[in-house]
C-alpha cells in the first residue's frame, strides 16, 4: 500500500484524526511514531495503546517493515522520508533501525487492558490494595462470577426471582431456547460493567434521567378508555376499503399490549405516532396507502401510547430489579473474589479511576488525593508522547483513567513543550458499546482543547482499501439517512451526519472491480439462513482475491 505523503496537520503535537475505513489508521500512526524515533525521541518514551494484541503487534511489525524497507532501499527511503516530513538517508534509516532493534521491549506498542493490569501491579500500595493483584484468566473469571451470581439470587424474594425470568425470557423471545441459568449468567456478563460504570440506584430505571421529567411521558388509558378506542378501531373499513389481509392487519391494534408481538403494520405506525397524534396518519399495507377517519386516528394513536406506556413502565420495573440484582452480586463477588486479590480486566480499569470513594475492587481502603497524585506523577514521568487507536471505542472509564495524564501532556504540548498526544479512530465503526465504549468522548476532548494551540483536527477519506464502485453505494446508502433511514432519531441522524465524510477511492483504486448488492429478511430465522447461503457462496472466491 504505497500511501501519498502525509498532511501537515498529521506532524501537530497534539492531533486527532477522524478516519474512514480502509483510510489508513494503522499506516497514519505508525507514520508518526517513525517521525518521533527519527527526531531522536527514545522508544521508551513512546507510547501506543489499542485494543487488541492483534492491533499492537501490528504496529510493531509495520514499524519494523517499513524501516527495513527504507533501509534497504533508497527509492523506499526517499518514500518515507516524504511521509514523515524529515529527510533521510538509507543509512540513517539503517542505524535508526538498528536502535529499535536494541530497544524493541522499550517501546511500549501494547493494549489498554495490559497497559492497565501493568500499572495496577507495579504500583498496588497507591491504589488502595495490599498485594499486586492477580488477573483471572477468562475460565476463572467465568466459574467466580456463577459463583457469585448463585449466592445473589439466593438472597433474591421468589417474586423478584419470577419477575427477572419472565424479563430474560420476554428479551429473548425468538432465539434459539437455552437454560434460565445460560441466560441469567449471559446477562450478568453484559449488565455488570454498566453497573460498575453507574452504580448508583438513581441511574437505573428512573424516568427523569430518561426523559428530565418525573413520569413517563406517554398517556395510559383506563380500562374504559381502552375499551372504547378498541371499539373505535374496529369499525373502521378505510379508504378505499380495507381487504380482508388489510382488515387483519388493521385489527392488530386492539390486541396490541406489553408482550405480545406487533405486526410490520403497527410497528410502522408507532414509529409515525406523532403524525396519528396529529390526525396525518396513513396505514401502509404492501405498499398499498389506506386512510382512516379522524375518529380512528385519534382512537390509534391512544392505543399506541397506551402500549408504550406500558412497554416502558415495564423496562423500567425491570432496570431497577436489575440494578438491586446486580447490587447484590457486586457485593458477592467483591468479598469472594477481589478480597482475595483476584482481578478482572474491568476491575482493573474501575481500580484506576482517580477520586473515586467506591471501596471495591478488592481495596483494603480508598486512595486518598495525594496518593492518587503520587501515581499519576509517575506515570506522567514515564512517557513524553501519547498515541492512542481506535480512540472511538474507549470507554469513559478507560478515559478518567489517563485523563489526569493526557491533560498534562495536551497542555504542555500547547505551550511548545516537547510532548504530544495523538488519537485516532472513526466514530462510524464504533463497535465496543458492549464494554462502555462512548465514540462521544471523540467530540468531547476535541470541543475542551481546540482552542489556541491545542488539539488540531485532521480527516482520512481515501480508502485504499475498497474499489470506487462500492465506495459509490456506501455514500449513497450512508450519506444521507434522512433519506435511508428515515424512522431513526433526529438526533441519532444529525450525530452521524457531523461525523460523516464521503468515501474517495485512492488513486489505483479507481478501476478495482467491486460488488453490490442489497439483501431484505423479513425476520431473523430467515435472515440467518440467507447469511450461512450467502457466505458458502463467497467462501470459493475469498482466494481469488475477493475481500
Amino acid at each position: 500500500m504505497s500511501h501519498p505523503s502525509e498532511n501537515p496537520v498529521t506532524f501537530a503535537p497534539n492531533l486527532q484524526i477522524l478516519a474512514n475505513a480502509g483510510s489508513g489508521k494503522t499506516h497514519a500512526l505508525v507514520t508518526r511514531i517513525i517521525r518521533l524515533l527519527v527526531q531522536g525521541v527514545p522508544p521508551r518514551r513512546i507510547i501506543a495503546l489499542t485494543f487488541t494484541r492483534k492491533a499492537a503487534g501490528e504496529f510493531l511489525s509495520k514499524l519494523l517493515q517499513r524501516l527495513a524497507a527504507a533501509a534497504l532501499d533508497e527509492s523506499k527511503s526517499s518514500e518515507l522520508s516524504e511521509a514523515i516530513g524529515l529527510t533521510r538517508s538509507s543509512r540513517d534509516y539503517q542505524h535508526l533501525l538498528r536502535e529499535v532493534a536494541n530497544d524493541l521491549g522499550k517501546l511500549q506498542l501494547t493494549t489498554l487492558d495490559s497497559f492497565f493490569h501493568r500499572i495496577a501491579a507495579s504500583f498496588p500500595q497507591e491504589l488502595g490494595l495490599t498485594t499486586a493483584p492477580v488477573l483471572l484468566d477468562t475460565h476463572a473469571e467465568e466459574m467466580a462470577g456463577k459463583e457469585s451470581l448463585r449466592h445473589a439470587l439466593g438472597k433474591l424474594t421468589q417474586e423478584e426471582k419470577s419477575f427477572l425470568l419472565q424479563a430474560l425470557f420476554e428479551r429473548d423471545e425468538g432465539s434459539a431456547p437455552s437454560s434460565a441459568s445460560r441466560d441469567l449468567n449471559s446477562f450478568r456478563r453484559e449488565a455488570h460493567e454498566a453497573f460498575l460504570e453507574h452504580p448508583e440506584n438513581e441511574d437505573w430505571g428512573n424516568p427523569a434521567r430518561i426523559w428530565g421529567q418525573p413520569k413517563n411521558p406517554w398517556q395510559p388509558l383506563s380500562p374504559a378508555g381502552l375499551q372504547s378506542c378498541r371499539d373505535i378501531v374496529a369499525k373502521e373499513t378505510g379508504s378505499p376499503l380495507f381487504t380482508e389481509k388489510v382488515q387483519a392487519s388493521w385489527n392488530q391494534l386492539q390486541t396490541l399490549a406489553r408482550g405480545k408481538k406487533t405486526n410490520a403494520g403497527c410497528k410502522r405506525m408507532i414509529e409515525s405516532l406523532e403524525q396519528w397524534k396529529a390526525g396525518t396518519g396513513t396505514f401502509l399495507f404492501n405498499k398499498a396507502i389506506y386512510e382512516v377517519s379522524a375518529e380512528s386516528q385519534q382512537a390509534a394513536a391512544a392505543l399506541m401510547e397506551n402500549y408504550l406506556y406500558e412497554c416502558t413502565e415495564y423496562r423500567l420495573r425491570e432496570a431497577r430489579a436489575v440494578h438491586h440484582l446486580l447490587a447484590l452480586y457486586e457485593k458477592e463477588y467483591d468479598s469472594e473474589v477481589r478480597g482475595r486479590g483476584m482481578l478482572t480486566f474491568s476491575d482493573v480499569t474501575n481500580l484506576l479511576q482517580p477520586g473515586e470513594g467506591f471501596l471495591g475492587m478488592g481495596r483494603e481502603f480508598t486512595p486518598s488525593d495525594h496518593l492518587r497524585l503520587q501515581l499519576d506523577e509517575r506515570l506522567d514521568a514515564l512517557f513524553d508522547h501519547w498515541l492512542l487507536d481506535e480512540f472511538q471505542d474507549t470507554s469513559r472509564s478507560q478515559y478518567r483513567a489517563l485523563e489526569n495524564i493526557l491533560d498534562e501532556v495536551i497542555s504542555e504540548a500547547a505551550r511548545g513543550g516537547e510532548r504530544s498526544f495523538f488519537c485516532v479512530g472513526d466514530i462510524k465503526q464504533a463497535i465496543y458499546g458492549w464494554r462502555n465504549g462512548d465514540s462521544r468522548l471523540f467530540d468531547e476532548i476535541y470541543n475542551r482543547y481546540k482552542e489556541g494551540e491545542g488539539l488540531r483536527r485532521a480527516k482520512l477519506s481515501k480508502s485504499w482499501r475498497s474499489s470506487a464502485e462500492v465506495l459509490q453505494v456506501l455514500n449513497a446508502v450512508f450519506g444521507e439517512l434522512s433519506t435511508t433511514a428515515p424512522t431513526l432519531l433526529s438526533e441519532v441522524r444529525e450525530r452521524w451526519q457531523q461525523a460523516w465524510t464521503a468515501h474517495e477511492s485512492a488513486h489505483g483504486k479507481e478501476r478495482q472491480p467491486g460488488c453490490f448488492s442489497w439483501i431484505t429478511c423479513e425476520n431473523r430465522e430467515t435472515t440467518e439462513e440467507k447469511v450461512i447461503a450467502l457466505l458458502q457462496e463467497m467462501q470459493p472466491r475469498l482466494g481469488e482475491g475477493m475481500t
